[in-house]
């Protein structure tokens, strides 16, 4: 604890204390391939640019409440409950943690007979609180569940052309089989018949050379027989 505060050593241990913080995002990679906590991841990644949207509206009330309660009780340092709003830093502080109901009311009380500056504090740090805690919060719960359905439409959308498409190439893989099937079918009658007409031919080419061969023997008889008579 005697040591400066900027030293090395405590400095490089904040930074290591951030750096575990960011580790644990590495388990970002491995989100996607869980089938629950991969779309809530990436509907948050969408989410973002809701997030900053607000963001430029929020920085913007921020700013100008902060100043405004730093300008009304700059000059009562040391002559409040607290020292909220009495500097700069402080009034960042006070206003940040109000978001959170973590700021007291006893903020802006003055403890001399300042009516009218308190009575201002009150009704500025009212309104700040209704601007930033009923309004603007909500408002951006209602982006983010927004952009979170949108996101979630599209996502089922996804899934059922998906489903449609894998429905749609196993019929067609389907109809491809039975066509393949059938063609099969096909060779093989024509091969069947193939092989049936060419041995119906065989036995038709037999019988004309069996035939073609009786013929042949009358006609010989009949020669052998007339030269006989001839010689005769």
């Amino acid at each position: 604890m005697k040591w400066l505060p900027s030293d090395p050593q405590l400095i490089s241990e904040g930074l290591y204390s951030i750096a575990v913080v960011l580790s644990f995002s590495r388990i970002a990679y491995i989100l996607p391939a869980n089938e629950s906590f991969g779309p809530l991841q990436i509907s948050l990644g969408r989410t973002v640019k809701d997030i900053f949207k607000f963001m430029v509206i929020f920085i913007m009330v921020f700013v100008a409440f902060m100043i405004g309660m730093f300008n009304l009780y700059s000059y009562y340092l040391g002559a409040k409950q607290n020292d909220a709003f009495t500097t700069v830093e402080e009034s960042f502080k006070t206003l940040f943690w109000a978001i959170f109901g973590l700021s007291e009311v006893k903020s802006v009380i003055i403890n001399y007979g300042h009516k009218f500056i308190e009575n201002i504090g009150y009704i500025l740090y009212g309104v700040y609180n209704v601007t930033m805690v009923i309004v603007l919060l909500n408002m951006l719960i209602a982006m983010i569940n927004s952009s979170f359905q949108e996101i979630e439409k599209i996502m089922k959308r996804l899934i059922k052309r998906y489903v449609i498409k894998a429905q749609i190439d196993k019929e067609s893989d389907e109809v491809n089989e039975g066509e393949l099937k059938e063609i099969k079918q096909d060779i093989s009658s024509l091969r069947y018949e193939l092989l049936e007409e060419k041995s119906h031919n065989t036995e038709d080419l037999a019988e004309l050379i069996r035939k073609l061969g009786e013929k042949l023997s009358i006609e010989s008889k009949l020669l052998t027989s007339t030269e006989h008579q001839r010689k005769a």
